[in-house]
């Protein structure tokens, strides 16, 4: 099980720093940084993940137009989608385990 500092560094991960387009190319550590969250993640990285279901529709938002001319905008949508699907994921799975643990 991750210590504290990792989970922390990985919720840091989670920070939308990039140009959205970037992001969903190289979506993978975000996503599995969700998956680990899910697995070992405590209460305090729950705004990390809020913070992420919020500010990337919002991102998407601003580059919709680009995201319908790019031949690729439909795998990018879809990578944004599975990115929100894991971040809900993750964040029951620690709501979950901590009503378990009180």
């Amino acid at each position: 099980m991750p210590d504290a500092s990792m989970l922390q560094s990985i919720a840091e991960d989670l920070v939308l720093r990039d140009e959205i387009i970037d992001t969903l190319w190289h979506d993978q550590r975000i996503s599995d940084g969700l998956e680990s969250l899910a697995k070992a993640g405590t209460p305090s990285q729950l705004s990390s993940i809020s913070q992420l279901q919020a500010e990337l529709p919002l991102r998407l938002e601003k580059v919709k137009v680009i995201l319908k001319q790019d031949p690729n905008g439909k795998l990018l949508k879809s990578k944004a989608e599975g990115l929100l699907t894991a971040a809900a994921k993750a964040k029951a799975a620690i709501q979950k385990r901590n009503n378990i643990q009180k």
